[in-house]
This record gives C-alpha cells, structure tokens and sequence, in this order.
C-alpha cells in the first residue's frame, strides 16, 4: 500500500493522505500557547504579546560589579575573564540566574572589555540572580573564590534592569599612558593630540585594512610627570583601542615611548537607561 501526500490540493491549509480510504485532512498544528522557550503567550487578533513568565516568577536582580583586572591578570583575554568569573560564581552559593537552552551559562555581561596587556582600576560588569542575595554577599562571595589578579571593589544592586540598559550608560574611558621621555615632549605631543584636526589610525578588520580618525573619540588629554591621561567615548560599535591611543602619541613625541597603558576607569557623561545613576565626571564636563 502506498501513501502519498499532497499539500498543494487544499492551497496549503493541510495535508491529504490518499489511497488510505477515504480522503482525510489533517489541519496543520496552529501556534503552540506557550510561544519560543516555554514563554506564554496572548494572542490578540494579529499580535503577540510575551508575558512575563509560565509561572508568574519575578525578573532576575540585576548587580552591578566594580571590579579591577591587576598585573597577575594583564595576559588574559576578555574570554578568560569571562570564564575565570564563572568558575568562580559556580563555586559560590550565590543564586545566579542561566540563560536557558541546551547549553545554560551564568547570566554575566561586562562594559567594554579590556584588550590583552592592559589592566584596569574600576572594571564594570552586571550578574543577574534568580534569588535572594544582597550585594555585600556577592562581593565578598566572588573575592573569596576569584584568582589572583581580580578583586571586586564593591557591588550596586540595580533592582530588575537589564544588563544592556545598566552598562550602555558606560560611555566613556580614561586612560593612563606611562609616558618615557624628557617631560616637555611629554607635553608638547599631549597637548599635540588635542590640538590636532585628525589622528588617522590604520587597523585591520576581517582581513581589510580600514583607516579611521581616532580624534573624534578624544574628550581630554592631560600630560603630567612620566604620564599622560586621555578620556575617550566608548562606543557600542567599539572605539580607539589603548594601543591605538600609545601609538599616535608617539608619533606626536618621537622622544617619547609608552612603557605600559592602564585603564583607570569606565565611568558615563550622563544617566544610565533606566534612571539609574552613574559617578559623573568630577568636573560634569570632559576635562580632567
């Protein structure tokens, strides 16, 4: 006995199975109520609506992380940083909320990661709890378990944000270059760079060589003894790079030659997503 199938015969609303007897149609299944991932959903005439969850539960807590990346830690890529701060939420009691899926992981997003060879002072990065947990047990947690060359400085819970809407407000960084060299070109190649109309960099990007000006990315540049700092914008869609920032420096003061770049802070020029507060600038402009 043969079965054959002919979906176009009803214009596609079903499937007709023949030389079984009478014809049957077999409607085709129509949306499933609970939607991708178990999600519930309403449907309205044409629209979909998600609700908040299957079971009513509430949003995961948001915590805000300040953290440092010291020298132990300075050749790590941001994967192993990401991976040196699971290992050590799963080695907590903490409540941290996964994503869901096959493959779950600890919901941890981080502000800007730091390339390799750079270390940081005020690092930001969100961890989202499925629990009660209060951002003293979560500092204290992580600084017990992380390894050497991290160290959380402290922790802001964030109620029910998002980790986007808390780091997008990351805009801006400040950078601090040691600087060998006679202290007046030192100066003169800081004051160079902001006075300058362009600082074109050359970077190669999925196996092209594009140029770009990094001077729209300065805010302020300030020399002082063996250093120079330099706020720059930090852009979703990434921004100058602290190398980038050593070497159009140099090429402003040949007898110069950066020996080590930190990255001093993350911190943001207005107010985060949400309404929620980030440290402002000092001076509430982009001078240092």
């Amino acid at each position: 006995m043969s079965r054959k199938s002919n979906g176009g015969a009803r214009g596609g609303a079903g499937i007709i199975i023949s030389d079984l007897g009478p014809e049957v149609d077999i409607p085709r299944p129509g949306p499933s109520p609970w939607g991708h991932r178990g999600v519930p959903l309403t449907i309205a005439g044409a629209g979909v609506e998600a609700l908040p969850s299957r079971d009513g539960a509430a949003r995961p807590a948001a915590v805000l992380l300040r953290y440092r990346k010291l020298e132990p830690a300075r050749w790590l890529g941001h994967l192993d940083v990401m991976r040196a701060f699971e290992r050590a939420f799963r080695r907590t009691d903490l409540p941290v909320a996964y994503t869901e899926g096959f493959n779950p992981r600890i919901r941890l997003a981080f502000a800007s990661p730091l390339p390799v060879g750079v270390t940081g002072d005020r690092e930001a990065a969100v961890v989202l709890l499925s629990g009660t947990a209060t951002p003293q047990e979560v500092r204290d947690g992580l600084n017990s378990v992380l390894p050497s060359g991290f160290h959380i400085m402290d922790a802001e819970a964030k109620g029910n944000s998002t980790a986007g809407s808390v780091l997008a407000a990351y805009d801006r960084a400040e950078y601090s270059l040691t600087v060998q060299g006679p202290t007046e070109a030192v100066r003169a190649g800081a004051e160079a760079l902001m006075t300058a109309e362009t600082l074109p960099v050359t970077r190669e990007k999925d196996r092209r060589i594009i140029t770009f000006d990094a001077r729209a990315f300065l805010h302020a540049v300030e020399a002082e003894a063996g250093a120079v700092r330099i706020i720059v914008e930090v852009r979703q869609n990434g921004g100058v790079r602290p190398s980038e920032l050593g070497a159009v420096l140099e090429a402003h003061a040949p007898e110069c030659r950066v020996a080590a770049i930190v990255r001093a802070r993350l911190f943001g020029s207005g107010t985060a997503t949400g309404g929620a507060e980030l440290e402002q600038d000092e001076t509430q402009d982009d001078q240092i």
